[in-house]
């Protein structure tokens, strides 16, 4: 199963940034899903890794392939 580390910028309630960093698995749709559940800053580009394998380093995500 493929996972999705996702580090992008938040905004909080009185326009505060705070930095988030979650777990999404299943697929790339998923991740591009994510800015629709969370208020993502949108000047700040987030930063997505992919693992294949739960011992991998992981394969950072150009955004050429998730960004819309």
């Amino acid at each position: 199963m493929t996972s999705y580390r996702v580090q992008y910028t938040e905004i909080k309630p009185g326009g505060h940034l705070t930095d988030q960093d979650e777990r999404v698995v299943g697929t790339l749709d998923d991740v591009r899903d994510l800015p629709d559940y969370r208020p993502v800053a949108g000047h700040i580009a987030p930063m997505v890794t992919e693992y294949t394998e739960s011992d991998g380093i992981g394969r950072p995500v150009p955004a050429s392939e998730w960004d819309i």
